[in-house]
């Protein structure tokens, strides 16, 4: 399959929500994206669809030369490492900027970062939302929420872990909100766990 003009090849126990993302992409066309939390597979997807890409990091130093050195020569990226949940959200209510579509999959505050954010996106997607710690939504009134982890899907991982398509976005776009509420769980097989690599950058996984 392609998503404009770029081969989408399959499978990575990262990257459950992908289908997600790149179906997202491809029916609603955002311009502006924030990413709490870079990473191989949404960073590229972004960059090579979207007019501008802002990506948050607070994970280790050692991470962000990673995504530094991987996406450096894209124009429409603007790549910061804050640390701390308090310095992240200052950060955002300083830049006091809406955006099309929020990406939270960073740090263990993911669920207080989410709660933050309702009000500087029209959409917000979430990874790795099965943990109670990530879980703690206070949703206002006007979002739609969507649980793509309740899917009855099941992919394999390195470790033998039991792993789902972790995934929960929330939009006040009613549009989008009864698109993927109707969403098949045939979407994932659809794009077969997608990444956008002729190579996979984590020797972990495999490139079936």
């Amino acid at each position: 399959m392609k998503i404009n003009g770029k081969d989408v090849h399959r499978d990575s126990t990262c990257s459950s929500h992908m289908p997600i993302q790149m179906e997202f992409i491809k029916k609603f066309n955002p311009k502006s994206v924030l990413e709490l939390g870079a990473g191989y597979y949404s960073t590229k997807l972004y960059l090579e669809n979207c007019d501008k890409v802002v990506s948050i990091e607070s994970d280790s130093d050692e991470w962000f030369n990673m995504m530094e050195e991987k996406f450096s020569s894209y124009k429409n990226w603007e790549h910061l490492k804050i640390s701390g949940l308090e310095e992240i959200c200052s950060y955002i209510k300083n830049r006091n900027e809406i955006f099309d579509v929020i990406f939270v999959d960073g740090d263990e505050f993911r669920s207080q970062e989410t709660n933050f954010s309702f009000d500087y996106a029209t959409t917000i997607i979430g990874h790795d939302t099965q943990h109670y710690f990530r879980d703690s939504y206070l949703v206002p009134r006007e979002f739609y929420q969507i649980d793509f982890k309740n899917f009855d899907i099941s992919y394999g991982h390195p470790a033998g872990h039991d792993h789902r398509p972790w995934t929960t976005m929330f939009t006040k776009d009613k549009n989008i909100a009864n698109y993927f509420d109707n969403i098949e769980e045939s979407l994932y097989e659809s794009y077969k766990f997608p990444y956008i690599y002729d190579v996979c950058p984590n020797p972990n996984f495999s490139n079936l």
